[in-house]
């Protein structure tokens, strides 16, 4: 059986009301010790941690990894 590992995480965070491209930015899973399940998270906690100091964020809608959802209850 043959499974799926992602070698690149690209992650880009949209403004939902204008609708502008807020950030973009690609991570290699080797940054996350070479597990590519903690690229999402990776990329999302990094982009978050850099608009916290700029911006409001009232609302966070990631896709579905079950990873990112995680974060929310833990």
């Amino acid at each position: 059986m043959l499974g799926f590992s992602a070698q690149y995480c690209v992650y880009s965070l949209l403004e939902a009301m204008t609708k502008v491209l807020v950030d973009l930015g690609v991570n290699d899973k080797q940054e996350t010790g070479g597990t590519s399940t903690a690229m999402e998270v990776a990329a999302l906690t990094t982009f978050l941690e850099g608009l916290i100091e700029t911006m409001v964020i009232g609302e966070l809608t990631p896709d579905t990894y079950t990873s990112v959802v995680a974060m929310d209850s833990g």
